[in-house]
């Protein structure tokens, strides 16, 4: 038997003193069942190795364990218990060699948490005296030792600490074991005495101190959690040795770049390793990109569940949003455009497949041209998005990960003001802010009249805000048919898209990746990789969303019965009248 800790072989040996009823029925059962080595000894106690750590067994007389009893998992765990976590291999053989001896089991092996973080094989027997033991083995050894469910990392800044107060306000009571992390000690008591005003119970939560540029201490942030929420960007500077401690320690990922460049870098230098150690690492989790990405995927469902078909084509039409820009935004899109090869950066912008491998075949979809178009299936006139670049990446990278769209799908995003006038102004805004990246004078003069780092839109802009989405699906038929339609409603009534909207969006993707792993993996998502929204959490998190007070609804399809139509149609708008009623009430969203 190996002698090694097989989790963390270089922790020194625990000591262990335990009583038994008698010595050498204990050297009997640890040496020729558990496969310990002996130590010393004398008549009354009996030194063993327990895959390398010292355990010692005293004999005292008329002794007779009592354990107790705590559910774990669902499972009647006894009280007290010791044993060893091992390697899967090892752990099984030792469940073959307790079996061969005759042993009964309490909790026959089996595997528990499964799908989430501190997923594990575990069993439980007791020894001659009736000591309880316990042997496990991760399916993540690095998960072993996580205080923490959720990180959240860059904590001290602008959409940081608005994801600490969605979690003050809406988690604080219910649980979720978090930290906040960042470098600077006292900037980090500042964000905590800010959130002891919203919640006393805040105090008492605990901080990391952990640099971008310190490998070590991104490592203990990284073994510490079982998943980083990450706000501090530009995550070209301060994303990659983050995201490589999560690969390394196992821990799941997610952030709310919009840095395409840079997550083309990080799925080619992590993909294939997160894949295979099962973490996922998940980019864009804010407004940019998961309504658009889960608006599709809700048409998608749809359309193969109600109606046995593909999707050939999306359309995400933003109707309206009222909202406003951060520092931190507009210092991530300008590094983009100084830091960045132009090359590139024109790759970026011309290729809708950018985030697929380079040797998968390519399908037909190109990005739109500046000029106002007219949908025939919305019914409206379409201008540029500025988001459409980052947000149709995304939903073709869900199309190849997830499998779940047409052979040759197409994604069009676009501005849907209602009016061909309306379309022509975003056509000419489009122009100006493409002008504004592409040239430096430009660039230089914003830089001193827009947000700084840090900074960002007023409160009362943040909790007035809103955005509202159209989603447009054509179903997939032979050859001379007509498409299907499709119609959803995707929408936040309480929230600016930008920030405090933002905010709520990753803060519920890091909680699905910390908490629903098993309802995703039984929905089917990936189980890890360089992964988007739809594929790493897909209506998993779509369903999460809504409890959390954001729509998504499919409202027109042949699916749906026009008495079925108008009942939703009924029920969407008591929905919005109550929830602008509590944000009134609140002044702060749900």
């Amino acid at each position: 038997m190996a002698e090694e800790s097989a989790v963390q072989p270089h922790l020194p040996p625990f000591h262990l003193a335990f009583p038994v009823r008698d010595v050498q029925e204990a050297r009997e059962f640890y040496t020729k069942v558990l496969g310990c080595t002996e130590g010393r000894s004398s008549a009354r106690w009996q030194d063993f190795s327990l895959f390398g750590h010292q355990i010692v067994a005293h004999q005292v007389d008329g002794y007779n364990a009592d354990a107790a009893c705590n559910a774990v998992d669902g499972d009647p765990v006894p009280v007290p218990h010791f044993g060893a976590a091992l390697t899967v291999q090892q752990f099984q053989a030792l469940a073959e060699r307790v079996r061969a001896a005759g042993v009964s089991f309490i909790i026959e092996p089996h595997l528990r948490f499964k799908g989430q973080p501190g997923e594990q094989l575990t069993m439980f027997f007791k020894d001659p005296s009736g000591n309880s033991l316990e042997f496990k083995a991760m399916s993540n050894p690095g998960n072993l030792f996580a205080k923490y469910q959720v990180v959240v990392w860059g904590a001290t800044g602008f959409t940081g600490r608005l994801v600490c107060e969605h979690l003050v306000r809406d988690y604080q009571s219910k649980g979720i074991r978090w930290a906040m992390a960042g470098r600077n000690r006292a900037k980090l008591e500042e964000v905590k005495q800010a959130l002891a005003q919203i919640d006393p119970a805040c105090a008492a939560v605990p901080f990391v101190i952990a640099d971008a540029d310190d490998e070590a201490s991104l490592a203990r942030l990284a073994a510490d959690t079982d998943v980083i929420i990450a706000t501090a960007g530009p995550f070209a500077k301060y994303g990659s040795k983050v995201v490589a401690a999560a690969v390394e320690a196992g821990t799941h990922y997610c952030d709310i770049t919009g840095e395409l460049v840079w997550v083309k870098r990080m799925i080619a230098a992590h993909h294939e390793a997160a894949a295979a150690k099962g973490v996922k690492l998940v980019h864009c989790c804010g407004y940019d990109s998961t309504p658009f990405d889960l608006g599709v995927l809700l048409l998608a469902d749809h359309a193969r569940k109600q109606m046995g078909k593909a999707l050939s084509q999306a359309f995400g039409l933003c109707v309206d949003a009222r909202g406003g820009f951060s520092g931190g935004t507009i210092a991530s899109g300008f590094n983009q455009a100084e830091s960045e090869a132009p090359e590139e950066v024109g790759r970026f912008m011309s290729d809708k497949y950018y985030l697929w491998p380079k040797d998968k075949q390519r399908g037909s979809d190109k990005p739109p041209g500046l000029l106002p178009e007219w949908n025939e299936y919305a019914k409206t006139w379409m201008g540029p998005f500025v988001m459409e670049a980052i947000n149709s990446r995304i939903v073709q990278r869900s199309s190849l990960l997830n499998g779940l769209y047409g052979p040759d799908f197409k994604y069009r995003e676009a501005m849907a003001p209602g009016g061909l006038l309306g379309a022509a102004a975003m056509s000419g805004m489009m122009a100006g802010i493409g002008a504004m990246f592409a040239l430096a004078p430009l660039r230089n003069l914003a830089k001193k009249r827009l947000p700084q780092p840090g900074e960002g839109p007023t409160r009362e802009l943040m909790m007035g805000g809103y955005w509202k989405h159209t989603m447009v699906g054509l179903t997939q038929e032979e050859a001379g048919q007509a498409p299907q339609v499709i119609v959803a409603e995707c929408a936040d009534p309480a929230r600016d898209p930008g920030y405090w909207g933002t905010a709520r969006l990753v803060l519920e993707a890091g909680l699905c990746l910390a908490l629903d792993s098993a309802a995703c993996k039984a929905a089917g998502c990936a189980d890890g990789g360089v992964l988007t929204p739809a594929s790493a959490m897909g209506m998993v998190l779509v369903q999460r969303l809504r409890g959390a007070g954001i729509k998504f609804e499919v409202t027109q399809s042949p699916a749906l019965g026009k008495q079925q139509q108008q009942q939703q149609q009924q029920q969407q708008q008591q929905q919005q009248q109550q929830q602008q009623v509590e944000a009134v009430a609140t002044g702060a969203g749900k």
